[in-house]
């Protein structure tokens, strides 16, 4: 950590960063991760100041053929024959993110929606998702409307109490006043 440079690493390393192993040792830690070194020695001063305890982060890095790879970078600060080494485990999860990302977007989109939209779980009868839509359209807040579920609904719907499934009395002499009063 003193030296802030690479001791050792894999194989897999130099394919994300589309180049030989021995390319990105040679070329040290300020090439291969193109990020700002006061941040990163900051970061290393806290790691070893909290070990044993790592820390995990995502990061995006320059990858093989000029894309940026996102990953979730974990370190944990060792100290080894009286110097600190910092022990950094990449994972690409580009994919991950982006397909994250897109679910966001989608989320954002189902929620500006003026369209009551709900999403079902069919085997279990409970809401995955309601938008704010769906809600205002029943005069309720989004999460009581996934607590009550479908089953709930219809039966709320219907005059009988969402919990109990008994015939709300007040509900249903209000239906059968406007009934009368239709004739």
């Amino acid at each position: 950590a003193d030296r802030m440079e690479f001791v050792e690493i894999n194989e897999s390393v130099g394919r994300q960063f589309g180049r030989t192993r021995e390319d990105v040792l040679a070329g040290g830690l300020r090439e291969a991760l193109l990020t700002d070194f006061e941040w990163l020695r900051q970061e290393y001063a806290r790691l070893i100041a909290q070990s044993p305890r790592p820390s995990t982060h995502t990061h995006e890095y320059p990858a093989a053929g000029g894309v940026r790879m996102v990953a979730e970078v974990t370190r944990h600060a060792v100290r080894m024959d009286g110097r600190w080494m910092v022990v950094a485990l990449l994972r690409d999860i580009t994919h991950a993110h982006a397909e994250h990302q897109r679910l966001q977007r989608l989320q954002a989109a189902i929620n500006e929606a003026d369209d009551a939209i709900s999403i079902v779980d069919p085997q279990l009868l409970e809401y995955l998702d309601v938008n704010e839509a769906a809600a205002r359209m029943r005069g309720l807040a989004r999460d009581e409307m996934r607590a009550l579920g479908p089953v709930g609904m219809l039966l709320r719907a219907s005059g009988h109490d969402a919990e109990t499934g008994v015939p709300d009395t007040e509900a249903s002499v209000r239906r059968m006043l406007k009934e009368r009063d239709a004739e």
